[in-house]
């Protein structure tokens, strides 16, 4: 049995994702997907152990693996170098590393930790997108498409803990990308796209309150059911332009090779787009402006940027593909060596 210990089961599409990524690396063996709620005690002792994907470096994830267990990690983030050495502390209990972030594979790898690099893993969906059924899609129009990946978790934290000064500072995003997508609607349909439902992240409510604010809203569309990760990655792939503050929103984006504006919030999102040359298309963080955020809707326009865009998409496909055929190699024999 392998077990694969997230965020999973908790409506974050991103997550969802990889849970179709490890049914196509392992499509023979039984699998279970398990987070902090899960009862554990049905594990069978022989059980292998895989931690990830996702920003899943902490003890809220990693006392579900039992402490005399060693483990793979597979397609995680780390948010600081804080978690860098959390990682290397644990060295002698780690089977394989794979992390999305080169910087930090080299790191590691230098610490003793045997970590290698891996784009995200979801990069490996590229042929199921090919095959997937999209009849419950929405019919694409005359007019260009943008797609809009928004988030919430951003306001929702400031609110629980409090802090008045990142409160107002998203309340102020929420008015300013209203104006923005405005006047973008004169060029494009507008297409919001939900990919977290949590209560911690319940993405409809940014998109909601935004719209509410557009003078203009009769090319705003807000997807309001839920969509499985391919059907996410089909749709982007209609799109002409994406606009994300989501990590995984870019992911489908490159994924699907469609020029995007990042709406940068979190370290990963600028890790991404710089470590693959593409940091002209990001809004950085704290700067989000009207005129910021159509000068690099500009740039995403241009024809370069485009052909940088479908270059990084490429290369991330087969480098995900490739270290996940390792991975699995890696996992199978471990399994062969633990036995039935």
């Amino acid at each position: 049995m392998l077990v694969f210990v997230g965020w999973y089961g908790r409506g974050n599409c991103g997550d969802e994702a990889f849970k179709d990524v490890h049914e196509m690396l392992f499509p023979t063996q039984e699998k279970v997907w398990v987070d902090d709620r899960a009862d554990m005690s049905s594990v069978p002792k022989s059980a292998i152990y895989v931690l990830g994907g996702g920003d899943v470096v902490s003890d809220f994830y990693i006392h579900k693996i039992p402490p005399d267990q060693k483990f793979f990690m597979y397609g995680v983030g780390l948010a600081s170098r804080e978690q860098r050495d959390y990682v290397a502390s644990m060295r002698d209990r780690l089977l394989g590393v794979w992390v999305r972030n080169s910087e930090d594979a080299t790191a590691l790898a230098a610490a003793g930790v045997p970590a290698r690099f891996t784009p995200d893993i979801v990069f490996q969906l590229g042929e199921a997108v090919g095959t997937c059924d999209t009849s419950r899609l929405p019919r694409s129009g005359d007019r260009k498409m943008l797609l809009v990946f928004p988030s919430n978790n951003g306001p929702e934290a400031a609110a629980r803990q409090r802090d008045l000064g990142a409160y107002h500072y998203y309340e102020f995003m929420i008015a300013e990308m209203a104006k923005t997508l405005d006047y973008i609607g004169k060029y494009y349909d507008i297409m919001f796209v939900p990919l977290s439902s949590n209560e911690n992240d319940n993405d409809i409510v940014w998109a909601l309150r935004t719209s509410s604010l557009m003078k203009n809203k009769n090319n705003v569309t807000i997807m309001d059911r839920r969509l499985t990760p391919i059907e996410v990655a089909a749709l982007t792939s209609k799109a002409n332009m994406v606009m994300s503050m989501k990590f995984h929103g870019l992911i489908f984006a490159l994924l699907a090779a469609r020029p995007f504006v990042n709406i940068g919030l979190t370290r990963k999102t600028q890790l991404l787009c710089e470590d693959n040359d593409l940091q002209h298309l990001c809004v950085p963080r704290h700067s989000f402006s009207y005129d910021r955020v159509l000068r690099c809707l500009k740039d995403a326009e241009a024809p370069d940027a485009l052909a940088a865009v479908t270059d990084a998409s490429a290369r991330l496909r087969a480098s995900a593909k490739s270290e996940g055929s390792l991975f699995a190699r890696q996992v199978e024999t471990v399994l062969r060596e633990v036995g039935p």
